[in-house]
């Protein structure tokens, strides 16, 4: 389409699927504007090089392979558009294109440049992008003009000093490139305000950069940057940094400098801690510092007023709890204001020893607090809580708590040991030599914990290795279970292996999650409210209650009974419909309510069922199971499948009390087939020396 605009003369055949020039474009002299893009040219006539007053030509999206050499007699042209073509080689020539100002060659095979292109005085924007240039020629430096350098996603390996003559430079894109290192010469570039580095080798950035001192983006993600110069912190107008994806392991002193920064982008670093003068970046509203090695923020952050957006995911954080950063920025800040309140840095966890009875479980608590050894066979009903106090290495805090929880070993009441089976705890799996079938039943437990305390550690434990070592390929169980830590051989009788055992514990137990949380004061104050209450369970509206008189916001409040629940303090299935209204106090108020009904002749009578008239008289203290807490408890056995509710729901079958032998039935209704990957016990128990599936 030929149009005339105030004397000026275009012509748009764009996307015409042309293959040659229509015969008559040459005779159009006074042509200022042509449009090839988007044909299929691959080569031009002669002719076009008679166009002595084009001033624009794009022939951009053709199939052209050579470099036209007619268009080097178009001495008016100021833009030339030759992107996504296959040409591999720049002529000479192009130096006699003086007026040339724009010059777009991106998406070729170009290999080099001409050491002509230092001769067009008059480019202020020239884009290479998507070439497979090695190298530079050094008379790039003659572009005394070039505003804008576009050289992303190439091959170069180096720059040449000459860059640092581009003093009119703006802006410089060598994103996707092999650059290992930046001439020093790059400091002269005192007009560049956009400079980005991402995806290349650099190691190191020179002194130099400090002098540019109007740059306000710079994007140096995906380097092997491992420190930055001290100058760095001279770059006082950035706006815009991204150092993600690099090897720093601290940001610079005088970091606080940058005070213009707006984006700061330092993930997948290795940084260790932040500045606590960032509370000086006022203007900044977006931080990503996730995938680091940090493990606390400084709470000099709530000062960051600005702040819209913070990522601090997938770092070791202690100071923080991952629960509140899940809520999200607000929640944060919250959490770090009340730092200033003093409060406690708690070192404590939980550790639970597991496995079948006579395994010496108990024998081997007593063994790893007090060295202790007790003769005669140790029968741990229900559960036993201890304390104890343990140093951890490269820790200089003395007071490290683990609350050990030392389970009974009778196989009618394993079901209940679900309940106590926590996340983020450390866990000892005991098992005997002397017991064959004790092998088979490793799959079992492992199956066991990994239900229900996901990726928590695993140490698995062979006691009574005095009278008899059994070989175990810890190398598949690992493969299955990949929480497992090592295994190892103690006699609890005997002492021996009990030291390596202790440094094992202590070394895993500091990488626990909860292990060197900071809790505020509001925190420890509920917590002592949730200790010392005489009752077995609280209804979690009056938990609420308790946190929101210590300024505790619901969602707060949750993330507390959720550390609480971890550290065994108190019992709460927050993610359950019914048992999230029941705080328990006291963990023996659930277990002896199953173990009542475990208990129970009526039901064990009815081969296991249970029906909802037997319960008064089963829990017959009402001041410890009310009427109104029938529903919860009948719902925590079901919840971890010790109890299945039938017909009207005024029945429930008891899973552990079902007879061995299969019973046989004249259905007369229909049938339901239940299938589980795996089964834990309260369903069907594990066969004597093998594993339930």
């Amino acid at each position: 389409m030929l149009q005339r605009k105030e004397q000026a003369i275009e012509l748009d055949l764009s996307k015409r699927s042309l293959m040659r020039l229509p015969a008559k474009i040459p005779e159009l002299r006074n042509l200022n504007m042509l449009d090839l893009s988007y044909n299929q040219l691959s080569e031009l006539p002669e002719e076009i090089g008679q166009l002595k007053n084009l001033r624009v030509l794009d022939l951009s999206y053709n199939q052209l392979k050579e470099f036209p050499k007619e268009l080097t007699l178009l001495r008016n042209l100021a833009k030339l558009s030759l992107g996504y073509n296959h040409l591999r080689e720049l002529p000479e020539e192009i130096a006699h294109l003086k007026n040339l100002s724009e010059l777009h060659l991106v998406n070729n095979r170009f290999q080099t440049l001409p050491k002509g292109i230092g001769q067009l005085r008059e480019l202020s924007h020239l884009y290479l992008m998507g070439n497979q240039l090695s190298e530079l020629p050094e008379e790039i430096g003659g572009l005394k003009r070039l505003h804008h350098l576009d050289l992303k996603n190439n091959r170069l390996r180096e720059l040449p000093g000459e860059i640092g003559q581009l003093r009119s430079l703006k802006s410089l894109n060598l994103n996707f490139n092999q650059l290992r290192e930046l001439p020093t010469e790059i400091g002269h570039l005192g007009n560049l305000s956009q400079l980005y580095l991402m995806n290349n080798s650099l190691t190191c950035l020179p002194t130099g950069i400090g002098h540019l001192g109007n740059l306000s983006q710079l994007d140096l993600k995906n380097n092997r940057l491992r420190e930055l110069p001290e100058e760095f912190v001279q770059l006082e107008n950035l706006t815009f940094l991204n150092l993600s994806f690099n090897e720093l392991k601290q940001l610079p002193e005088s970091f606080e400098r940058l005070e213009h920064l707006i984006y700061l982008h330092v993930s997948s670093n290795r940084l260790r801690e932040l500045p606590r003068d960032i509370r000086r970046l006022r203007n900044l509203f977006y931080l990503d510092v996730s995938s680091n090695e940090l493990d606390r923020l400084p709470k000099e952050i709530v000062g960051l007023k600005s702040l819209n957006r913070l990522d601090v995911g997938n770092n070791p954080l202690k100071f923080l709890p991952l629960e509140i950063v899940d809520q999200g920025l607000s929640a944060i800040t919250d959490y770090l204001g009340k730092t200033d309140q003093a409060g406690q840095t708690l070192y404590e966890g939980k550790l639970l020893i597991v496995g079948q009875g006579g395994v010496g479980k108990t024998c081997l608590t007593k063994r790893l607090i007090w060295d202790q050894y007790s003769e005669g066979e140790v029968t741990t009903e229900g559960i036993e809580i201890h304390p104890w106090e343990i140093t951890v290495p490269n820790d200089t805090n003395p007071r490290v708590t683990l609350n050990v929880w030392d389970f009974g070993g009778q196989e009618i009441y394993h079901a209940t040991h679900q309940f106590f089976l926590t996340q983020r705890s450390l866990y000892i799996l005991v098992w005997d030599a002397r017991q064959e079938e004790e092998y088979g039943r490793i799959d079992y437990w492992l199956k066991t914990i990994e239900t229900f305390a996901e990726d928590s550690p695993i140490l698995i434990v062979m006691n009574k290795s005095d009278e008899r070592v059994k070989y175990l390929n810890f190398n598949d169980l690992k493969q299955r279970c990949p929480q497992l830590v090592v295994s190892g051989r103690v006699s609890a009788k005997r002492g021996t292996g009990m030291d390596a055992l202790r440094q094992l514990i202590r070394k895993e137990a500091e990488g626990l999650p909860l292990m060197g949380a900071f809790w505020p004061p509001s925190w420890l104050a509920v917590r002592r409210i949730l200790e010392t209450d005489a009752r077995y369970q609280m209804p979690y509206g009056e938990y609420l209650d308790r946190c929101r008189q210590h300024d505790i916001e619901d969602s707060e409040a949750r993330t507390l009974s959720r550390y609480l629940h971890d550290l065994g303090i108190i019992l709460h299935f927050q993610d359950d419909r019914l048992l999230k209204d029941t705080i328990i106090l006291k963990p023996e108020w659930g277990t002896d309510a199953v173990y009542k009904v475990l208990d129970a002749r009526p039901v064990q009578k009815r081969k296991g069922i249970l029906y909802n008239s037997d319960l008064p008289e089963i829990w017959d203290d009402r001041s410890l199971y009310p009427p109104d807490k029938y529903a919860t408890i009948l719902r925590l056995m079901a919840n971890f499948e010790l109890a299945f509710p039938i017909g009207k729901g005024d029945r429930h079958i008891v899973a552990e009390l079902l007879p061995e032998r299969e019973i046989q039935y004249d259905w007369k209704a229909l049938q339901f087939e239940y299938h589980y990957d795996f089964l834990p016990s309260g369903g069907v128990a594990p066969p004597e020396g093998g594993t339930t599936n």
